[in-house]
């Protein structure tokens, strides 16, 4: 009965007639008939319901009484995912427009390099070399390294006055997740900050170390292993996107179970870390460049 309500539901949406759907469906009239008419209506095999799904533009699911929204697969997914480009500058337009629409939500961060919002300009250069980098006012939490406050000139040191990070962090509840690795091998000039003076790295290890002093515990930073456990670069803005960061590509979620599904993964990373937030501080103040 549900099915057969169903159906003529989405006739009336459709305009279709009876001879027009079974004609889409490449059913005999006379079986569509049978399942809309009479009061004992047979439940059709299931080509049939794939059939019909497909000439109304609805899921089998929805006609079953599986799914609530009759929406097709594809315009789901196409609601659910979304793909946008990412780019390669020290600023990111796409993850500032993100990060302007979750303000007053909790952010949840694994970045691909260091915390954007404390990056210094020797940091920036060493990680993006000779990009043209273009002006912004924004401070977004940037996935693929990326941040703002960059002027024509090119990228602008953030301040590391306290009051100057509170204000930019204003609103915001940032939750940070790192592997230990990364900021020991900025310590060592190893990898990606091999060009970097002791001066340089001496300088962005204060940076976070202002972070850290500033604005624990609305931002909190946590070390995990990364001999133990990997993540790929992702951001979870609130209870509303979730993004996974591809390199070349951002891939955007928007449905609830992606985003439970990727929050857990942050989760699991602070569960195992080596370095708990409240402890940040202290480990990075026994951390030496060399």
């Amino acid at each position: 009965m549900l099915l057969r309500d169903r159906v003529r539901e989405a006739m009336a949406r459709s305009g279709l007639t009876q001879a027009r759907l079974a004609a889409r469906a490449g059913a005999d009239r006379s079986t569509v008939s049978a399942l809309l008419g009479g009061t004992l209506p047979r439940l059709p095999n299931a080509q049939l319901v794939a059939e019909l799904a497909a000439a109304l533009e609805v899921s089998a699911d929805w006609l079953l009484g599986l799914s609530d929204t009759p929406d097709s697969i594809g315009e789901i997914l196409s609601r659910s995912l979304q793909v946008r480009a990412a780019s390669h500058d020290p600023v990111d337009a796409q993850i500032e427009r993100w990060h302007a629409e979750a303000h007053g939500l909790k952010i949840r961060n694994v970045p691909a390099s260091l915390p954007a919002i404390v990056k210094t300009e020797a940091v920036i250069a060493a990680e993006y070399g000779a990009i043209e980098r273009r002006a912004s006012t924004a401070i977004p939490v940037g996935m693929n390294g990326g941040t703002s406050g960059e002027t024509s000139a090119g990228p602008a040191a953030p301040s590391t006055d306290g009051a100057d990070l509170a204000r930019r962090m204003a609103g915001n509840d940032l939750e940070l997740a790192l592997p230990r690795q990364r900021l020991e091998g900025l310590a060592a000039r190893e990898g990606l900050w091999r060009t970097l003076s002791r001066k340089d790295v001496e300088a962005q290890l204060a940076r976070l170390a202002e972070l850290h002093a500033t604005l624990y515990p609305r931002v909190r930073i946590h070390l995990y292993d990364a001999a133990r456990q990997y993540s790929a670069p992702i951001t979870v803005f609130g209870a509303h996107r979730a993004v996974v960061y591809l390199g070349r590509s951002y891939f955007a979620f928007t449905t609830r179970e992606h985003i439970v599904e990727l929050t857990a993964q942050f989760d699991l990373l602070i569960r195992d870390a080596v370095v708990e937030s409240h402890a940040f501080g202290e480990w990075l103040s026994a951390l030496e460049p060399r």
